[in-house]
Protein backbone atom coordinates (compact mmCIF):
# COMPACT_ATOMS: atom_id res chain seq x y z
CA UNK A 1 0.00 0.00 0.00
CA UNK A 2 3.37 2.27 0.82
CA UNK A 3 4.63 1.64 -2.33
CA UNK A 4 1.29 2.42 -4.46
CA UNK A 5 1.06 5.59 -2.12
CA UNK A 6 4.68 6.80 -2.99
CA UNK A 7 4.87 5.86 -6.33
CA UNK A 8 1.68 7.69 -6.92
CA UNK A 9 3.73 10.82 -5.15
CA UNK A 10 6.39 10.64 -7.23
CA UNK A 11 4.18 10.71 -10.45
CA UNK A 12 2.69 13.68 -9.46
CA UNK A 13 5.60 15.46 -9.04
CA UNK A 14 6.82 14.72 -12.56
CA UNK A 15 3.82 15.96 -13.50
CA UNK A 16 3.35 19.20 -11.60
CA UNK A 17 7.00 20.13 -12.72
CA UNK A 18 6.47 19.10 -16.45
CA UNK A 19 3.48 20.86 -16.50
CA UNK A 20 5.62 23.84 -15.98
CA UNK A 21 5.16 26.83 -18.36
CA UNK A 22 8.80 27.49 -19.38
CA UNK A 23 7.67 29.39 -22.12
CA UNK A 24 9.21 33.17 -22.73
CA UNK A 25 8.22 36.48 -24.12
CA UNK A 26 9.49 37.64 -27.60
CA UNK A 27 12.11 40.17 -26.91
CA UNK A 28 10.91 43.86 -27.69
CA UNK A 29 12.83 45.38 -30.52
CA UNK A 30 13.13 48.89 -30.46
CA UNK A 31 13.78 50.78 -33.31
CA UNK A 32 16.68 53.61 -34.29
CA UNK A 33 15.14 57.23 -35.33
CA UNK A 34 16.83 60.35 -36.66
CA UNK A 35 16.13 64.05 -34.83
CA UNK A 36 16.29 67.00 -37.37
CA UNK A 37 16.18 70.26 -36.28
CA UNK A 38 17.02 74.02 -36.53
CA UNK A 39 18.21 76.72 -33.59
CA UNK A 40 16.67 79.98 -34.26
CA UNK A 41 16.69 83.22 -32.24
CA UNK A 42 13.14 82.83 -30.92
CA UNK A 43 10.98 80.17 -32.27
CA UNK A 44 9.37 82.76 -34.97
CA UNK A 45 12.58 84.51 -35.80
CA UNK A 46 14.79 84.16 -38.91
CA UNK A 47 17.98 85.34 -37.19
CA UNK A 48 19.68 81.32 -37.36
CA UNK A 49 22.14 80.56 -34.16
CA UNK A 50 25.32 78.62 -35.70
CA UNK A 51 27.36 76.76 -32.90
CA UNK A 52 24.76 75.63 -30.47
CA UNK A 53 25.79 72.53 -28.41
CA UNK A 54 22.74 69.96 -29.00
CA UNK A 55 22.87 67.02 -26.66
CA UNK A 56 20.80 64.20 -25.38
CA UNK A 57 23.15 62.93 -22.91
CA UNK A 58 24.55 59.91 -25.03
CA UNK A 59 25.07 61.37 -28.18
CA UNK A 60 26.36 65.09 -29.16
CA UNK A 61 26.14 67.88 -32.17
CA UNK A 62 26.62 71.18 -32.73
CA UNK A 63 24.33 73.50 -35.06
CA UNK A 64 26.37 74.22 -38.84
CA UNK A 65 25.98 77.39 -40.21
CA UNK A 66 22.49 77.60 -41.44
CA UNK A 67 21.18 76.42 -38.10
CA UNK A 68 20.68 72.67 -38.48
CA UNK A 69 21.85 69.79 -36.38
CA UNK A 70 21.17 66.36 -36.94
CA UNK A 71 21.25 63.06 -34.07
CA UNK A 72 21.32 59.81 -35.60
CA UNK A 73 20.36 56.46 -34.33
CA UNK A 74 18.26 57.51 -31.37
CA UNK A 75 16.35 54.62 -29.87
CA UNK A 76 12.90 54.40 -30.02
CA UNK A 77 11.43 56.21 -26.89
CA UNK A 78 12.01 59.65 -24.39
CA UNK A 79 14.66 61.50 -24.85
CA UNK A 80 16.39 64.70 -23.21
CA UNK A 81 17.52 67.36 -25.30
CA UNK A 82 19.80 69.90 -24.01
CA UNK A 83 20.48 72.92 -26.18
CA UNK A 84 23.15 75.63 -24.74
CA UNK A 85 25.31 78.60 -26.31
CA UNK A 86 27.20 81.32 -24.62
CA UNK A 87 24.92 84.41 -24.18
CA UNK A 88 21.33 82.25 -24.57
CA UNK A 89 19.42 80.78 -21.85
CA UNK A 90 19.89 77.17 -22.07
CA UNK A 91 17.08 74.99 -23.32
CA UNK A 92 16.09 71.09 -21.56
CA UNK A 93 13.38 69.57 -24.14
CA UNK A 94 11.59 65.97 -23.44
CA UNK A 95 10.18 64.71 -26.15
CA UNK A 96 8.84 60.91 -27.06
CA UNK A 97 10.43 59.43 -30.57
CA UNK A 98 8.26 57.34 -32.18
CA UNK A 99 9.69 58.52 -35.67
CA UNK A 100 12.30 60.33 -37.62
CA UNK A 101 11.26 63.99 -36.30
CA UNK A 102 12.16 67.04 -37.63
CA UNK A 103 12.65 70.33 -34.95
CA UNK A 104 12.15 74.13 -34.82
CA UNK A 105 13.64 75.41 -31.50
CA UNK A 106 13.82 79.03 -30.60
CA UNK A 107 17.12 80.55 -27.76
CA UNK A 108 16.49 83.28 -25.99
CA UNK A 109 19.52 85.46 -24.79
CA UNK A 110 20.46 85.56 -21.44
CA UNK A 111 20.84 89.72 -21.38
CA UNK A 112 18.64 90.77 -24.42
CA UNK A 113 20.02 93.72 -25.86
CA UNK A 114 18.38 94.61 -29.29
CA UNK A 115 15.65 96.59 -30.99
CA UNK A 116 12.61 94.22 -30.54
CA UNK A 117 11.72 93.00 -34.09
CA UNK A 118 9.47 90.44 -33.30
CA UNK A 119 5.96 90.01 -35.28
CA UNK A 120 3.23 91.73 -33.08
CA UNK A 121 5.57 94.36 -31.28
CA UNK A 122 3.39 97.78 -31.40
CA UNK A 123 4.58 100.98 -30.60
CA UNK A 124 2.12 104.54 -30.92
CA UNK A 125 4.18 107.79 -30.79
CA UNK A 126 2.79 111.63 -30.69
CA UNK A 127 4.62 113.38 -33.14
CA UNK A 128 4.82 117.42 -33.17
CA UNK A 129 6.01 118.90 -36.36
CA UNK A 130 7.28 122.23 -35.39
CA UNK A 131 7.06 124.07 -39.06
CA UNK A 132 3.67 123.08 -39.34
CA UNK A 133 2.32 123.34 -35.56
CA UNK A 134 0.75 119.82 -36.35
CA UNK A 135 0.33 117.18 -33.71
CA UNK A 136 -0.61 113.56 -34.68
CA UNK A 137 -0.50 110.28 -33.32
CA UNK A 138 1.57 107.20 -35.41
CA UNK A 139 1.47 103.64 -34.42
CA UNK A 140 4.20 101.35 -35.66
CA UNK A 141 3.62 97.32 -35.81
CA UNK A 142 6.10 94.51 -36.90
CA UNK A 143 3.56 92.51 -39.22
CA UNK A 144 6.39 89.93 -40.50
CA UNK A 145 9.99 89.13 -40.86
CA UNK A 146 11.45 87.82 -44.13
CA UNK A 147 15.09 87.32 -46.29
CA UNK A 148 15.11 89.81 -49.31
CA UNK A 149 16.34 88.58 -52.46
CA UNK A 150 19.95 90.26 -51.71
CA UNK A 151 19.86 87.42 -48.48
CA UNK A 152 19.43 90.32 -45.86
CA UNK A 153 16.77 89.60 -43.15
CA UNK A 154 14.10 92.41 -43.25
CA UNK A 155 11.55 93.77 -40.52
CA UNK A 156 8.07 94.87 -42.36
CA UNK A 157 6.48 97.75 -39.96
CA UNK A 158 2.50 98.55 -40.73
CA UNK A 159 2.52 102.43 -39.59
CA UNK A 160 -1.03 103.88 -39.10
CA UNK A 161 -1.01 107.72 -38.92
CA UNK A 162 -3.90 109.40 -37.41
CA UNK A 163 -7.20 109.38 -40.30
CA UNK A 164 -5.43 107.09 -42.58
CA UNK A 165 -4.64 103.98 -44.19
CA UNK A 166 -1.70 101.99 -42.80
CA UNK A 167 1.28 101.62 -44.76
CA UNK A 168 4.75 99.32 -45.50
CA UNK A 169 7.51 100.13 -44.48
CA UNK A 170 10.49 97.99 -44.46
CA UNK A 171 13.46 97.92 -41.68
CA UNK A 172 16.80 96.26 -42.99
CA UNK A 173 19.25 94.15 -40.85
CA UNK A 174 22.68 94.42 -41.77
CA UNK A 175 24.48 92.19 -39.51
CA UNK A 176 23.99 93.34 -36.12
CA UNK A 177 23.25 96.71 -37.55
CA UNK A 178 19.35 98.09 -38.23
CA UNK A 179 19.20 101.14 -40.49
CA UNK A 180 15.00 102.18 -39.43
CA UNK A 181 13.79 103.91 -42.80
CA UNK A 182 10.74 104.94 -40.42
CA UNK A 183 13.46 107.13 -38.64
CA UNK A 184 16.33 107.77 -40.46
CA UNK A 185 18.58 105.85 -38.22
CA UNK A 186 20.86 103.29 -38.24
CA UNK A 187 21.40 101.24 -34.44
CA UNK A 188 23.92 98.43 -33.29
CA UNK A 189 23.30 96.38 -30.47
CA UNK A 190 24.38 96.13 -28.33
CA UNK A 191 24.49 99.99 -27.44
CA UNK A 192 27.89 100.88 -26.07
CA UNK A 193 28.64 105.00 -25.54
CA UNK A 194 31.26 105.78 -27.77
CA UNK A 195 30.71 103.67 -30.53
CA UNK A 196 30.45 104.58 -33.82
CA UNK A 197 29.66 102.72 -37.19
CA UNK A 198 28.06 103.48 -40.61
CA UNK A 199 28.32 103.03 -44.24
CA UNK A 200 28.86 105.05 -47.34
CA UNK A 201 25.67 107.24 -46.94
CA UNK A 202 25.38 106.96 -43.33
CA UNK A 203 27.26 107.53 -39.99
CA UNK A 204 25.97 107.19 -36.74
CA UNK A 205 27.63 107.24 -32.89
CA UNK A 206 25.96 106.24 -29.60
CA UNK A 207 26.91 109.50 -27.46
CA UNK A 208 25.79 108.91 -24.20
CA UNK A 209 23.33 107.90 -22.10
CA UNK A 210 20.16 110.24 -19.97
CA UNK A 211 16.91 110.16 -18.53
CA UNK A 212 14.12 110.38 -21.21
CA UNK A 213 10.66 111.33 -19.79
CA UNK A 214 8.05 110.43 -22.58
CA UNK A 215 3.84 109.97 -22.35
CA UNK A 216 4.88 105.80 -21.67
CA UNK A 217 7.13 107.04 -18.99
CA UNK A 218 10.23 107.90 -17.87
CA UNK A 219 13.59 105.60 -19.69
CA UNK A 220 17.43 105.66 -19.19
CA UNK A 221 17.78 105.31 -22.83
CA UNK A 222 21.11 105.40 -24.99
CA UNK A 223 21.33 109.08 -27.25
CA UNK A 224 22.10 108.17 -30.59
CA UNK A 225 22.99 110.63 -33.49
CA UNK A 226 22.99 109.48 -36.94
CA UNK A 227 23.98 111.46 -40.32
CA UNK A 228 22.59 111.59 -43.87
CA UNK A 229 24.44 114.21 -45.67
CA UNK A 230 23.77 114.23 -49.01
CA UNK A 231 24.57 116.75 -51.94
CA UNK A 232 21.64 119.00 -51.38
CA UNK A 233 20.26 118.03 -47.83
CA UNK A 234 21.31 117.64 -44.36
CA UNK A 235 19.87 115.00 -42.11
CA UNK A 236 20.50 114.56 -38.84
CA UNK A 237 18.27 112.73 -36.02
CA UNK A 238 18.79 111.80 -33.03
CA UNK A 239 17.10 108.89 -31.37
CA UNK A 240 17.08 107.58 -28.01
CA UNK A 241 17.11 103.48 -27.79
CA UNK A 242 16.15 101.47 -24.56
CA UNK A 243 16.82 97.90 -24.60
CA UNK A 244 14.06 95.53 -25.30
CA UNK A 245 11.80 98.55 -25.48
CA UNK A 246 12.46 99.73 -28.50
CA UNK A 247 13.10 103.81 -29.95
CA UNK A 248 11.51 106.14 -26.94
CA UNK A 249 12.09 109.39 -28.29
CA UNK A 250 13.24 110.99 -31.86
CA UNK A 251 14.12 114.51 -32.71
CA UNK A 252 14.48 114.15 -36.80
CA UNK A 253 15.67 117.05 -38.92
CA UNK A 254 16.30 117.98 -42.22
CA UNK A 255 18.13 120.66 -44.00
CA UNK A 256 18.85 121.97 -47.66
CA UNK A 257 19.20 125.21 -49.87
CA UNK A 258 15.38 126.31 -48.96
CA UNK A 259 16.17 125.93 -45.64
CA UNK A 260 15.07 123.55 -42.93
CA UNK A 261 12.26 121.42 -44.50
CA UNK A 262 11.86 118.80 -41.37
CA UNK A 263 11.63 119.57 -37.81
CA UNK A 264 9.77 116.76 -36.07
CA UNK A 265 9.97 115.43 -32.33
CA UNK A 266 8.56 111.70 -31.74
CA UNK A 267 7.89 110.34 -28.45
CA UNK A 268 6.62 107.03 -27.20
CA UNK A 269 3.02 106.86 -25.59
CA UNK A 270 2.45 102.78 -25.53
CA UNK A 271 4.28 99.56 -26.26
CA UNK A 272 3.76 96.15 -26.23
CA UNK A 273 6.95 94.20 -26.86
CA UNK A 274 6.17 90.24 -27.61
Amino acid sequence: MKKVELLFLFISIIVLFGCEDTSTEPPVILQNYSLFGRVTEDVDSLDILSNVIVSTGMVTTETDADGLFKLENLQEGEHSLVLTKSDFKSKTLTLELKSDTTLIIGLQRERPEYFPDNPGCKWSYSVYDSLHNESSIIGLEIIERYISNDTLPVTSFSITEKLSEPYIMPVFNFGDEVFNLIFDSAFKVPYIVGDKYGAEYYSSEVVSTEEVITPAGTFLAYKIVTRLPAEDDFIQNISWAVPEVGIVKVNKYKTGIFGVSENETWKLVSFEIK
